[in-house]
């Protein structure tokens, strides 16, 4: 009797020892399935973070360039029509510097030929004088 009560606990310790191993066993499998999950969520979390800030910087610097040629082009385009503005003010100082000198020498050689002309009629009249009081005279 006492050797089937001794085999009776034997085995009931040994089934409890059996479900306490499996069960500590399942608990492990559930608790690594459970962390493998978290940690996955975390990393996955953490990738879509880091490719935010990374896609974001990216776009930022294209941003930024796009800025800076658009800018660029802007100030080359200001700067040519003012270039232009300026080149065609000088050139249209320069083109009435050039007419005023013209225009003065013309007037020059016009008033220089007005002159010729006014003092060879005067001096032909004053010959013509001359030479009637001398004809005068001889008569």
């Amino acid at each position: 009797m006492e050797d089937r009560m001794s085999k009776g606990l034997e085995e009931w310790r040994s089934e409890g020892l059996e479900e306490w191993r499996n069960g500590g066993a399942e608990e492990q499998r559930s608790r690594g399935a459970e962390e493998q999950r978290s940690r996955g969520a975390e990393e996955q979390r953490s990738r879509g973070a880091e490719e935010q800030r990374s896609r974001g910087a990216e776009e930022q610097r294209s941003r930024g360039a796009e800025e800076q040629r658009s800018r660029g082009a802007e100030e080359q385009r200001s700067r040519g029509a003012e270039e232009q503005r300026s080149r065609g003010a000088e050139e249209q100082r320069s083109r009435g510097a050039e007419e005023q000198r013209s225009r003065g020498a013309e007037e020059q050689r016009s008033r220089g030929a007005e002159e010729q002309r006014s003092r060879g009629a005067e001096e032909q009249r004053s010959r013509g004088a001359e030479e009637q009081r001398r004809g005068g005279e001889e008569e």
